[in-house]
């Protein structure tokens, strides 16, 4: 996966649960590995302009969303958009690896010391992130 890809992976993961601390860090990050605005709140929203991103973000909502268990029909999905079985094992291991940081950040109440984004995004002045 290229940066931009894993931070849409780190942002579709912290939006799903809901961790400020992640978010706020990775929107940062994410501007740092090419990401624009919109396309940083697109991916918290599980989506991407761009169809192979897309399909990979709608795929990480479905994997934390789902713990992992995903139909025929969804994997048949990413692979009509391009992605091959090494690029989506990859997706799950950044997914796997993504959770335990949101969880840690929740019960240690860390404190996000960098402008923090809100959690939700109907209180984002973009109707439609998606350009």
């Amino acid at each position: 996966m290229s940066a931009g890809q894993r931070e849409i992976v780190v942002l579709a993961v912290g939006q799903a649960n809901a961790c400020q601390h992640c978010l706020s860090a990775h929107g940062l990050l994410g501007k740092h590995a090419g990401l624009s605005e919109s396309a940083i709140l697109n991916a918290r929203a599980g989506k991407s302009a761009k169809p192979l991103e897309n399909a990979l973000a709608v795929l990480v909502v479905k994997i934390a969303q789902r713990r992992g268990v995903l139909p025929d029909d969804d994997l048949a999905i990413a692979h009509t958009a391009g992605m091959g079985d090494g690029l989506i094992i990859e997706i799950v291991a950044n997914v796997v690896l993504d959770i335990p940081s949101n969880h840690t950040n929740h019960i240690a109440a860390t404190d996000v010391e960098l402008p923090t984004v809100k959690i939700d995004l109907s209180a984002n002045t973009q109707a439609d992130y998606v350009r």
